[in-house]
C-alpha cells in the first residue's frame, strides 16, 4: 500500500489498504494512509471517515490525521464541520511545526467567509423568489 502510494497509484493502494484493515481494523496508520490514498483520488467522503478514525484509534501519534479531515470536510462542502475540526486541532496540536496552527486559523477564517458568503447568497435567493410569487 505504501509502495503504491509511493509510485502514484493510489487506486492499488486503496486496494491493499481495504484487505489489510479487514485483518488489522485498529491499525491507526493503515487508516490514515487509506485516507491519503482516497484523498489523491478525490474522494473526500470516505478520506475523511478514514482520517477520523485514524484519529479516534491513536489521537496522540495520528494528530495530523485531524488536519486532514477538516481539509476533506472542507473540500466536501462541510465548512461548519470543517471549522469545528480545524479548531479541534489548533488546540490539541504540540507538534513543532507552527505552520500547521496557523495554516488551521487561515482555514478557520476561509469557512467562516465561505459559510457568511453561502447563507447570504441563500437569503437573495429566497428574496428574488418571494418577489416572484407576487408576480
Amino acid at each position: 500500500g505504501k509502495n503504491a502510494l509511493l509510485q502514484g497509484d493510489p487506486n492499488s493502494a486503496i486496494t491493499f489498504f481495504e484487505a489489510f484493515l479487514k485483518k488489522d481494523p485498529k491499525n491507526a496508520q493503515a487508516f490514515y494512509l487509506a485516507g491519503q490514498a482516497y484523498w489523491q483520488t478525490r474522494y473526500y467522503e470516505k478520506a475523511q471517515k478514514y482520517f477520523l478514525t485514524s484519529y479516534r484509534i491513536d489521537k496522540k501519534k495520528s494528530i495530523d490525521a485531524l488536519y486532514f479531515h477538516s481539509l476533506a470536510l472542507k473540500s466536501s462542502g462541510k465548512y461548519d464541520s470543517a471549522k469545528y475540526y480545524f479548531d479541534k486541532f489548533k488546540k490539541e496540536y504540540k507538534g513543532r511545526n507552527k505552520n500547521y496552527k496557523k495554516i488551521s486559523a487561515h482555514e478557520v477564517a476561509y469557512c467562516d467567509s465561505v459559510a457568511k458568503y453561502l447563507n447570504k447568497n441563500n437569503n437573495v435567493e429566497k428574496i428574488e423568489l418571494k418577489e416572484k410569487e407576487k408576480i
